[in-house]
C-alpha cells in the first residue's frame, strides 16, 4: 500500500514538473512581451518610430513563439493553454495597433515591404472609376466605395511623392 502512494506521487510530482517546465517558458515570453510594451510607451512618446517599428518584430517573433508552444505543448496544462491563447490574441492586436500607429506616423519605415493593415480613412474621393481614400499622408485606391470607414488588407507602401505614401492592396 505504501509503495503504491509512493508510486502515485512519484507520478504526480513528475506531472507538475512538467507542467512547470513549459508554463514557466511561456510565462518568460509573456514577461519578454510585457518589457517590450512597457519600451514602446517610451519609443512613442518620443516618436521614436525606427525603435517602435524593431519592437513590433520582436514582438511578432516572440508572440509567434509563445503560440506555437501554447498550440503544440501547452495543452498538457488547459489552464494555462487557455490564458495564453487569450494572451497571443490580446498580442496580435497590440502589434497591429502599434504597427499601424507607425504606418501612420513613418510611412517611409515600410516603404516596399508587404505589411497587414487596418486603414482608417478620413476622407474619400470619387475619381471616375476609382475611390481614392485619405488619412493624413496615406493614399489608398479601391474599386467600389466602402461600406465601413476601415479597410483591412495586406498592402504594400509606395512613396508618391512629397510626403505621400500610397498603400497599394495585394490579392
Amino acid at each position: 500500500m505504501l509503495s503504491k502512494i509512493k508510486k502515485i506521487r512519484s507520478v504526480i510530482s513528475a506531472i507538475i514538473i512538467i507542467w512547470g517546465i513549459f508554463t514557466f517558458s511561456a510565462f518568460i515570453m509573456e514577461e519578454s512581451l510585457q518589457q517590450i510594451t512597457f519600451a514602446n510607451f517610451t519609443a512613442l512618446d518620443a516618436e521614436n518610430w525606427n525603435m517602435l517599428k524593431s519592437n513590433i518584430e520582436l514582438m511578432k517573433k516572440i508572440n509567434k513563439h509563445l503560440e506555437i508552444l501554447n498550440k503544440f505543448i501547452l495543452w498538457i496544462q488547459p489552464v494555462a493553454m487557455f490564458a495564453y491563447s487569450d494572451y497571443v490574441v490580446a498580442t496580435n492586436n497590440y502589434i497591429q495597433t502599434m504597427q499601424d500607429t507607425v504606418i501612420a506616423n513613418a510611412p517611409q519605415l515600410y516603404h516596399n515591404e508587404k505589411i497587414k493593415i487596418k486603414f482608417f480613412y478620413k476622407q474619400i474621393q470619387k475619381n471616375k472609376e476609382t475611390y481614392q481614400l485619405r488619412n493624413g499622408r496615406l493614399i489608398m485606391t479601391v474599386d467600389n466605395e466602402p461600406a465601413t470607414p476601415v479597410i483591412e488588407a495586406i498592402c504594400q507602401i509606395r512613396h508618391v511623392g512629397g510626403l505621400r505614401y500610397e498603400l497599394i492592396p495585394i490579392n
